[in-house]
């Protein structure tokens, strides 16, 4: 993350703040990143798209803070509640547009228990489709 900026929601900005790429670098030191996804979905002619992330973690995990880089600005970003262990993150294209955007999810270093516990505790699921058509 060099240049551009990042969509933030955590516990001071559960609206969402934009800060440059190197603001949220230099402010990650008391975040440790759970997961990072990049999501893409190609442009349709007419549709809009959609792109879902969704994330559980073991019970001693808490998601404090959703990051989204996008390379194409997204119509539309939603995402459930902060502070469980639970995430879902939809982002929206505008008509006509791909999705080309990067999603991380953080917890606060000293929240829960130590990354790195086994694999079968993480699932996640990301899930593309082509969305809803419409013709004007």
């Amino acid at each position: 993350m060099t240049e551009g900026f990042t969509l933030v929601y955590d516990d001071t900005s559960v609206n969402g703040t934009i800060m440059t790429n190197a603001d949220v670098e230099a402010k990650n030191d008391e975040w440790r990143l759970l997961y990072e996804v990049v999501c893409t979905a190609p442009a349709a002619f007419g549709r809009i798209k959609n792109s879902f992330v969704t994330y559980q973690g073991p019970t001693t995990t808490v998601v404090g803070r959703v990051t989204i880089t996008p390379d194409i600005h997204p119509a539309n970003v939603f995402h459930t509640a902060l502070g469980t262990n639970y995430m879902e993150v939809r982002l929206m294209s505008n008509i006509s547009q791909p999705i080309e955007a990067t999603v991380r999810m953080y917890q606060r270093n000293g929240a829960g228990k130590a990354f790195g516990e086994p694999a079968f505790h993480l699932m996640i699921f990301v899930l593309i489709y082509f969305g809803i058509s419409s013709f004007t």
